[in-house]
Formats: structure tokens, sequence, C-alpha cells
């Protein structure tokens, strides 16, 4: 059921966006957003200057040590995870 409401969904989202690119009429409302994201786009995928890989690694490691940390404290405190019980949680 839910595939199939998310298929109807994106087949309109879809069969709209085709409509507006296919338009022969010359509407210039779309062109506004394509003038503005070439404008950005060049400092939205521009590599930071000093190390780019390191940052990246960096960035993602430590958001994922934080989640797992704060994860495993919100179920310490809620006394889901229970020391004594070992492996109650699988």
């Amino acid at each position: 059921f839910f595939g199939s409401v998310l298929s109807v969904i994106l087949i309109k989202a879809i069969r709209k966006d085709i409509a507006i690119y296919n338009d022969p009429s010359g509407d210039t409302d779309g062109e506004d957003d394509e003038t503005e994201w070439k404008l950005v786009h060049g400092d939205v995928f521009r590599p930071p200057t000093h190390c780019p890989m390191l940052l990246a690694v960096l960035v993602g490691t430590g958001a994922q040590i934080v989640v797992v940390v704060l994860c495993t404290l919100l179920l310490g405190l809620t006394n889901f995870l229970n020391p004594v019980q070992k492996g109650q949680a699988l």
C-alpha cells in the first residue's frame, strides 16, 4: 500500500517537472531557480582548502561517535540497558 501511494506521488511530481521542462511557450518561471543555482553551485561544491579528506573523516567519525554515545546514555537512563542482564536488548 505504501509503495503504491509513494509511486503515485512520485509519478505526479515527475510528470509535472517534465511538463515544465518541455513547455515550448518560453515561460521564464523556472529559469530564475536555475540561474540562482548556477551562481551558488561553485561555493556549495568547493572542497576545503586545508586537508579536505581529514576534515571529512573527522566530521563523519565524530558524528557517529556522538550519536552512539547519546543513544547509549539515553537507553541507560531509561533502564532499557541493564548491565546485570547481558544480552537483554537483543
